[in-house]
């Protein structure tokens, strides 16, 4: 049934329209004092600290032994002594200590794709039950974060402020979103046809 179907999905957020209905599913990375030392590299790698990246994989360095690192562990044990690098590698284990983050995000729809607000070209389809609702690229350490039901279109929001439709765009174009920009000229409008 429906409702079975929907429970197994163990989604995390659900927004409804008129029309359809939209949910999303994060798959979350915990926080870096409990990554493991592989956990640690890869995340060192992305930060462009690739020599570094090498000592934590020889010397099998932990989230929890990186959580706690100050000036002197990073100098002594990982053979940091340019003051910039080590600045930047703090500031990014700040961000990351004590939160989740997200790797990861599916975004499942269902109701009248009439318009093509489920992501698909099928526009004489009418979902009863959730399908997967392709979702565009982002850059790393992007995700997802909300999705809204419109009437004719779904709209997709990042973390970053990158905003993503589908559906009846032809509206969303004429309609002035200047003002938004004046507000949060962060936020950056993109159209998916």
């Amino acid at each position: 049934t429906f409702a079975t179907e929907l429970s197994q999905l163990k989604l995390d957020y659900i927004h409804s329209g008129i029309s359809h209905t939209v949910g999303m599913k994060w798959e979350a990375k915990p926080c870096i004092s409990n990554w493991n030392s592989m956990e640690v590299e890869t995340w060192i790698r992305n930060l462009d600290l690739e020599d570094f990246a090498n000592i934590v994989k020889f010397k099998n360095i932990t989230g929890a032994q990186l959580a706690k690192a100050d000036e002197d562990f990073l100098t002594d044990v990982m053979g940091m002594t340019d003051a910039n690098i080590q600045q930047k590698l703090l500031m990014q284990i700040k961000k990351y200590y004590g939160k989740m983050t997200v790797k990861s995000t599916k975004l499942y729809a269902w109701g009248t794709n009439k318009h093509g607000q489920l992501g698909s070209k099928n526009n004489s389809c009418y979902y009863r039950k959730p399908v997967p609702v392709p979702l565009p690229d982002l850059e790393e350490g992007d995700y997802f974060e909300i999705a809204r039901a419109g009437i004719r279109t779904t709209a997709i929001i990042s973390e970053h402020g990158k905003v993503f439709v589908t559906g009846n765009t032809k509206e969303l174009k004429e309609r002035k979103v200047g003002n938004e920009e004046k507000k949060n000229p962060n936020k950056k409008y993109f159209v998916k046809e």
